[in-house]
């Protein structure tokens, strides 16, 4: 133990074990294993507690080879939860995201290796998305709490981003702006507005039941409109009730040279670089079925079955949120393409209704393919399933029931969507042993 820590018994040396579900190593402690932040498996370290089952490292006695300085001081001060790894060089997270996903694969018997692991260059200012919260300061919220940490830029996030925060908290410095209690959210998006990038906001309240008096939320949006990299500018009322406070409602998103047309509270993947690459091996894979009649399910704004288009007969896009449906069909019309139909609705209730398709293209929620959906789609018996996971778990069920339906699993490859956290994004190709092309 270090000179001088008191009490003595919050502070225990551990030999770190694996990673949990959370990116977090895992040490054992009077009997049950507690989460060591910031740590890396097999070190050697010493740690104090910080909280129930929690302990923070304050000494690396022995550090893993991969270990490296991370560059954000609010990661370095355990103050903002976005990233869990910064402190692992990028070679590293790439290996130990395969290992994690591998090691899911054999846990629930698949004997299935993570083939390519696909990644971009520069790991850093990737995110072109964020959720800024209000507060006295501006900023994100602590890991593991409410509490608000004043940021004034994040180095993962596109540097508008930074831009935005920091005048917010110049405003706030002065008091120019109200405190908000955490109580209110801007949704940024960049988009690029008459060639030149550009924040879509969304202004909301994270309390529907508390919305600050109406002059503080005036004030908020006047200020907004007075940042230059402020563009298109939403406001959502506690009742529902959305009102456009500057245009331009939908902006353009750059996606492999065509402009995806989104608001400021779209879904949509925040890393456009390694979209574009995902994009790629899904046309390649549906290429090998000419012809095709595609069903793109839980397809957000479309943008898979909009890529896949020039290839096929027809495409089906089928999504519940309405503003993502309307989304789509501008950006088709945009394109001038004809032959992609959205379906606004949930998956379960259309596909029962939707002819033979040869490709499913799926991305559904961490949860996976409800039995509902994985039972449809076994019925469907498309040629090809392209399948796009946030979450090894879930996947690894989908694939054994998928298997059991006479898929084989042709390939399972990893996008590092997220650089500096623990989050994964999985490709499973999938053919069916014997099928038949759906009648032309």
């Amino acid at each position: 133990m270090t000179e001088g820590r008191s009490p003595s018994n919050d502070y225990r040396t551990f030999r770190l074990g694996a990673f949990d579900s959370h990116g977090t190593t895992r040490a054992p402690l009077g009997g049950r294993q507690i989460e060591v932040e910031h740590g890396i498996p097999g070190e050697t370290v010493v740690a104090r507690r910080a909280g129930r089952g929690r302990a923070r490292i304050v000494e690396i006695v022995d550090p893993a080879e991969d270990r490296t300085e991370p560059p954000c001081p609010y990661f370095r001060d355990w103050a903002c939860g976005g990233c869990q790894w910064q402190h692992i060089t990028y070679e590293g997270q790439l290996r130990r995201k395969r290992e994690m996903v591998e090691t899911t694969m054999r846990e629930s018997g698949l004997p299935f290796g993570v083939g390519a692991v696909r990644a971009l260059d520069d790991s850093w200012r990737y995110r072109t998305t964020a959720g800024i919260s209000l507060g006295k300061r501006a900023g994100f919220r602590r890991h593991g709490s409410l509490a608000i940490v004043p940021i004034r830029d994040c180095p993962i996030s596109h540097p508008l981003i930074g831009h935005l925060m920091a005048a917010l908290n110049d405003r706030l410095d002065v008091s120019e702006l109200p405190d908000f209690h955490g109580r209110m959210r801007i949704d940024v998006r960049v988009a690029q507005i008459d060639g030149v990038d550009r924040l879509q906001a969304l202004v909301r309240s994270t309390d529907p039941g508390a919305m600050p008096p109406a002059n503080e939320v005036e004030t908020l949006l006047t200020a907004l409109a007075d940042i230059s990299a402020v563009a298109g500018i939403t406001f959502l009322a506690s009742d529902g009730r959305v009102t456009t406070v500057r245009e331009p409602v939908f902006a353009a998103t750059q996606v492999g040279g065509k402009p995806v047309l989104l608001t400021a509270s779209s879904f949509f993947q925040t890393n456009i670089g390694l979209l574009e690459i995902l994009i790629q091996r899904l046309q390649a894979e549906a290429q090998t079925v000419p012809n095709a009649r595609v069903a793109d399910i839980y397809g957000g704004v479309g943008v898979f079955g909009l890529f896949l288009s020039d290839d096929a007969r027809d495409v089906m896009v089928v999504e519940s949120d309405p503003d993502a449906v309307e989304a789509g069909r501008r950006t088709a019309r945009a394109w001038g393409v004809t032959n992609v139909h959205f379906v606004e609705g949930k998956a379960e209730t259309h596909l029962r209704q939707t002819p033979g398709y040869d490709v499913a293209v799926l991305d559904p929620p961490r949860s996976g393919l409800s039995d509902e959906v994985l039972e449809m789609v076994r019925d469907g018996a498309p040629h090809l399933i392209l399948y796009i996971s946030c979450l090894a778990q879930s996947l690894a069920r989908d694939l054994i029931e998928l298997g059991a339906a006479g898929y084989r699993l042709d390939a399972l490859e990893l996008f590092d969507f997220y650089p500096q956290t623990y989050h994964v994004e999985l490709l499973a190709v999938l053919r069916k042993e014997q099928t038949i092309l759906h009648e032309r």
